[in-house]
């Protein structure tokens, strides 16, 4: 169990990717729609013909996108949060959505950041590339302030990013080091993901390539989120206002109880009934497999597998309207 690196976080990195990249580009397209300005929906942006919009009309579509984007991931975000402070000790409700936050927590984790750093990402390339860059050359405004833009955008997703270098710390087993959660929760899934998603999004031009390598470099500041969080198996002290964490050990049946502020709760996975003790082995190691967060289901692959097809659909530039 003290093995981290799995398949799952990387599959979720980027299926989350992809999924928040289709929303974005699909916003663009929607924004058009609705003011019936000729389009064409790619993989990668969104073809409109200048001259078939008005001034007013390409600044809703431009910014539709960025901010659709954030607006799906400060839902994912804040429903990652409700659902992480649900403590074991608490009514029934609560244990359900926490062993929903144990296969879901992941995946509304990756949406949230990715959904919030769209928004980010394009702030901070106002003065360079991107839907506010152009949103900028529209209105022509200066250069200075352009730049102002860009460094808050810059600072805001730095800070971001370590934020999520802590929520990744969680996800990591107790007794796992530092380094190992690192190269686990961060290193394989973002050099491992972002190289699956330059596959999954060819062809793509050479700067968009740049584009996407480049923003893999601002999980240098969640390593350093990893780094500051605490101890490599945290405990709950009594009266402390935080949750324990979830992933703070992965029992076998028979192993669900632990000491969290003085009173002794389930975890993750119920005491087993007497009769559910004789099912032999192969039960506890189904059981096993099931509670464990970082373990791959098919439900995972069957997302990344629709969100591919739909990537490779929209790659041909079938979807518009004329």
């Amino acid at each position: 169990m003290d093995n981290v690196v799995t398949l799952r976080p990387v599959v979720i990195f980027v299926a989350a990717y992809t999924i928040i990249l289709i929303l974005h580009e699909s916003a663009h397209a929607a924004a058009a729609y609705v003011f019936k300005v000729p389009f064409v929906l790619y993989h990668l942006y969104v073809r409109i013909d200048p001259a078939a919009r008005t001034l007013d009309q390409g600044a809703i579509i431009g910014v539709s996108g960025p901010l659709f984007c954030l607006a799906v991931g400060l839902v994912c975000w804040l429903a990652y949060r409700t659902t992480r402070k649900m403590r074991p000790g608490w009514p029934r409700p609560a244990r359900r959505m926490q062993a929903l936050h144990s296969r879901a927590g992941l995946w509304l984790l990756y949406l949230g950041w990715f959904g919030i750093a769209t928004l980010l990402g394009n702030l901070m390339s106002t003065a360079f590339v991107g839907d506010f860059s152009a949103l900028s050359q529209m209105f022509d405004v200066p250069m200075p302030v352009r730049y102002v833009v860009t460094l808050f955008g810059a600072l805001s997703l730095c800070a971001f990013a370590f934020l999520m270098g802590k929520e990744l710390r969680n996800w990591a087993p107790a007794g796992v080091s530092r380094v190992k959660a690192l190269i686990g929760m961060i290193a394989v899934p973002v050099i491992a993901g972002t190289a699956l998603a330059l596959l999954v999004y060819l062809p793509m031009p050479f700067p968009f390539a740049v584009g996407r390598i480049g923003e893999s470099f601002f999980w240098i500041f969640a390593t350093v989120g990893i780094a500051s969080a605490r101890g490599s198996s945290p405990t709950v002290r009594e009266g402390a206002s935080e949750p324990p964490p979830l992933l703070s050990r992965w029992e076998r049946p028979g192993e669900g109880a632990k000491l969290a502020g003085g009173h002794v709760t389930s975890v993750l996975v119920p005491q087993p009934s007497p009769a559910g003790r004789g099912l032999g082995e192969g039960r506890s190691i189904a059981t096993e497999s099931s509670n464990n967060p970082l373990r791959l289901s098919w439900a995972d692959v069957a997302i990344l597998l629709v969100a591919i097809g739909v990537v490779r659909i929209m790659a041909t530039g079938v979807i518009h309207v004329s």
